[in-house]
């Protein structure tokens, strides 16, 4: 019979929770394992493997949701600005926002516009007589 730690549905379910949980003993709580079994699951080649790979698959997801959730923003940013019904102050205040979300984290004023869709990039570019 093999150790507990070993059965693939407890894998599963220990890197579910390591993924999961913020303690090492919440996620052995989770998977219904003590903490003990937990660190002899982390100690297997294997497993350490399968964790990695789920984490890239993890940060890969989160990544693909900021980008897609940025983008959104940007448009109902863009959307505010270009509202005709929107006060001025309120139009003007998008405007900025939008505008400075795109410069370098260093504010610099290096433009940064690699995220935005390329029909934007081509306005933006355009109006600073960029081509």
């Amino acid at each position: 019979m093999k150790p507990e730690w070993q059965d693939q549905d407890k894998v599963e379910q220990a890197i579910s929770a390591l993924l999961a949980c913020p303690r090492v003993e919440d996620a052995a709580r989770q998977c219904g394992v003590s903490r003990t079994t937990l660190w002899r699951m982390s100690q297997d080649p294997d497993f350490k493997l399968r964790l990695q790979e789920a984490r890239t698959r993890l940060s890969e997801q989160i990544v693909i949701s900021l980008q897609a959730n940025t983008l959104e923003a940007g448009n109902t940013l863009r959307s505010i600005m270009l509202d005709k019904k929107t006060s001025p102050s309120m139009r003007i205040s998008t405007a900025g926002k939008l505008t400075t979300s795109h410069y370098a984290p260093n504010n610099s004023m290096t433009w940064n516009s690699g995220w935005l869709p390329s029909s934007w990039r081509c306005t933006l570019l355009a109006k600073r007589g960029i081509k």
